[in-house]
């Protein structure tokens, strides 16, 4: 009688679909990375130099920071005296290397170049945190993936001479390692040691990273006051943590109070004489109908929702798709109809977004108020807190820091939250889907778009009007 080995036993039907289903998976992601290679250094190679939010005084920045030893001037904010300096360092550095090693016609591109590598580690990264809060789920992976690159501001951000790209991917590896810790039950001495070397650098790179920073201590210390994770295993990323921090980090931001009045802000006047200066239509307003009609600078100057909407989905500023110059100008009827177009098209990720963020965060609530010790809701912490104080950080200096022109209202400082924006809508999506009736017609809308969005992230749109 004949022996049958393992390897002679045909797959069965459900094999079969579970196979399929895993190279489907990595096609998809494959896909996802080739992709947003692709799109990120055409942008890099295509956008010039000057174009972007402060570029110029970014650029002096860097080139003074490494050629001359100076770092802006306190007197002079154009200067940007009131950042902190470990962009322009690094950025610096670059700019010495395209000049004077590399010998490229505009030493500014290397820069934007290392910009687009950031963005496929970061995309990795994004898919790595979803299969560290939904391991099983491989479509929640492959969405959350999509959102974080075809998000207009994660693109457009990276294809400038700004510190945008470069916070955001450090932001990114702290989010990615405090959720391996609360996955994973504890730390380990390299994730200590990534964590905080991240938080450090991100509080050295973008003001609005300290967030983040919040973010991961808060994180930590819920994961232990649910009994998630014990605290004996949380002591030393918190100790390693707050003591760097305390003696690396903190003695900058108190020079920075000394100087400017506020932490996190400049000027000497109280934030609360700010905040009750602004009129209503600042914190309500919609700014309808010209933000579908006419999405550009000027049109709600003093209102923040549609200024931040339009300025994340499309480009109130003008320094992507049209030049706004000096004296401003209109942009063109192309340029117009494509913005219209991107203010449509947010409208339906947005509230996807926002309503699967609400709920995470009611589940997460939940869970840290029972004191339940459900590892997977526990992931969500640092999820659902990113987005809350992004949001709330944003707040504090939009309204703290205003001014008449409107121009920091920038999407910029929330760039970091995109990672959480991106699980929080794949969750979303997941949800929706499956709903009777409406659920595969709102997918169906989601993905398209998407497409639709993809001559807009290509700068001068190379697609060739394809789409």
């Amino acid at each position: 009688m004949r022996m049958h080995s393992l390897s002679d036993r045909r797959p069965s039907t459900v094999e079969r679909r579970f196979a399929a289903t895993v190279v489907l998976y990595r096609v998809a992601l494959t896909a996802l990375v080739v992709l947003a290679a692709a799109i990120s250094i055409w942008n890099a190679y295509a956008v010039p130099g000057h174009i972007g939010y402060d570029s110029e005084q970014n650029v002096h920045a860097a080139r003074d920071l490494v050629y001359e030893g100076e770092f802006g001037d306190p007197n002079d904010q154009n200067e940007n005296s009131y950042k902190p300096p470990g962009f322009f360092l690094i950025a610096g550095s670059l700019y010495w290397a395209g000049e004077n090693v590399l010998d490229v016609t505009d030493a500014r591109s290397v820069v934007q170049f290392a910009n687009a590598l950031l963005v496929v580690l970061t995309l990795l990264l994004v898919i790595g945190l979803a299969r560290l809060v939904w391991p099983e789920r491989r479509g929640l992976h492959v969405i959350a993936g999509a959102f974080f690159l075809l998000m207009p501001l994660t693109l457009k951000t990276a294809s400038f001479f700004h510190p945008g790209m470069l916070g955001l991917f450090v932001s990114t590896v702290a989010l990615y390692l405090v959720t391996r810790m609360i996955v994973r039950g504890g730390a380990t001495i390299p994730t200590t040691v990534g964590l905080t070397v991240a938080t450090f650098a991100g509080l050295t790179i973008l003001v609005s990273n300290a967030w983040t920073y919040g973010v991961v201590v808060l994180a930590l210390l819920g994961a232990g006051y649910a009994g998630v994770v014990p605290w004996r295993r949380l002591r030393a990323p918190l100790v390693a943590i707050l003591g760097v921090t305390l003696v690396l980090a903190v003695p900058y931001y108190i020079q920075q109070t000394a100087q400017e009045g506020h932490p996190f802000l400049s000027g000497d006047t109280p934030w609360f004489d700010y905040a009750k200066a602004k009129p209503l239509e600042f914190y309500v307003g919609l700014g309808l109908p010209e933000v579908f009609t006419e999405p550009v600078r000027s049109n709600y100057l003093k209102q923040l929702l549609p200024t931040v909407y339009t300025e994340s989905w499309g480009d109130y500023f003008g320094v992507w798709s049209w030049a706004l110059g000096d004296p401003p100008m209109p942009p063109p009827s192309n340029a117009l109809q494509e913005m219209r177009q991107q203010s449509w098209l947010g409208l339906l990720p947005t509230f996807v977004g926002m309503g699967a963020w609400l709920m995470l965060l009611a589940t997460w609530g939940r869970t840290l108020y029972r004191r339940c010790q459900d590892v997977q809701v526990a992931a969500l912490g640092p999820i659902v807190l990113l987005t809350l104080i992004a949001w709330v950080g944003f707040l504090y200096y939009a309204i703290g820091y205003f001014t008449y022109e409107g121009d920091n209202i920038k999407g910029t400082y929330m760039l970091n939250a995109v990672p959480a924006w991106a699980l929080c809508f794949a969750w979303g999506v997941d949800r929706l889907r499956r709903l009777p009736v409406i659920g595969l017609p709102l997918a169906v809308a989601l993905a398209g778009s998407a497409l639709l969005s993809l001559p807009f992230l290509v700068y001068n749109d190379a697609l060739w009007g394809l789409l």
